[in-house]
């Protein structure tokens, strides 16, 4: 037996919420009895809080627009002990990815993320520097929804470098920020990992701002996550696999398939 939950936002979502469970029964086994009975427990309880939200939804203020139910329940987050900054919810900014476009309650645009590992180090590095956007908040310390974190950070209007570019080089003024970017972060020991034109943003000015932290790890001790994609459709550096240790000579290689011509 398997224990999910589904919920309906702009489409269905269903995660399990337990592993398989064995409930065959052991009657000489009361350690696993007690284990299946404490989760049937936990069940009752959760379904019966479930019937109790649900049924004073109709009821609620009209003063949360509703189209705030089809986003993530945290509408806040903690810039300081004593300073509590709300915002809402605009839009969803990728299908496949937990980021949104929110505004909060002083007006400004934010990028909220959800996701299981974020190198706030890093990001903080670079966005001293302007070579990053502002990371207001995160909390990877600790879980906030099913297993992963919220990470808050400014918006800023531009394009991706793809989206620039589309597959030629860099502009040799790009390239060299780009660059010195990655310098930075190699001089703290950092490997950025996923250094690919989508995660470089063009800001007017043709600025370029490093997004996607959340590979980002230590050299030779930080790993490249299982999910990668080694289909074969990106051109990581030979050594690159899942869960492969990072090195630096990965971003050099990424960096390297970017830089323009000597004469550019």
């Amino acid at each position: 037996m398997c224990i999910s939950g589904a919920v309906f936002t702009e489409t269905v979502v269903v995660q399990p919420l337990t592993d398989y469970v064995w409930t065959g029964g052991d009657p000489h086994d009361d350690k696993s009895l007690e284990s299946v009975a404490r989760l049937f427990k936990a069940l009752s309880v959760g379904l019966q809080d479930l019937q109790v939200f649900y049924g004073s939804v109709a009821s609620a203020s009209a003063s949360a627009p509703e189209s705030q139910c089809m986003f993530p329940f945290l509408r806040s987050y903690c810039h300081s002990p004593d300073h509590e900054v709300k915002f809402q919810y605009i839009d969803r900014l990728y299908n496949n990815k937990a980021v949104y476009l929110a505004e909060s309650s002083d007006g400004r645009k934010l990028i909220i993320k959800f996701i299981q590992q974020y190198n706030s180090t890093a990001h903080h590095l670079l966005a001293r520097i302007g070579f990053a956007l502002t990371l207001h908040y995160s909390s990877l310390n600790r879980a906030d929804i099913g297993g992963l974190g919220m990470v808050v950070m400014d918006f800023v209007d531009g394009k991706s470098a793809h989206e620039e570019y589309g597959d030629e080089k860099l502009p040799r003024a790009v390239y060299d920020q780009v660059k010195n970017a990655i310098d930075i972060l190699h001089a703290s020991s950092f490997v950025f990992g996923d250094l690919r034109l989508p995660n470089i943003i063009i800001t007017n000015g043709a600025k370029p701002m490093l997004i996607d932290f959340d590979w980002c790890g230590e050299r030779m001790i930080g790993r490249y996550p299982l999910s990668l994609n080694d289909s074969g459709s990106i051109a990581w550096h030979q050594e690159v696999k899942r869960n492969g240790i990072m090195s630096m000579d990965h971003n050099i290689s990424m960096l390297d398939a970017m830089k323009p011509p000597e004469s550019a």
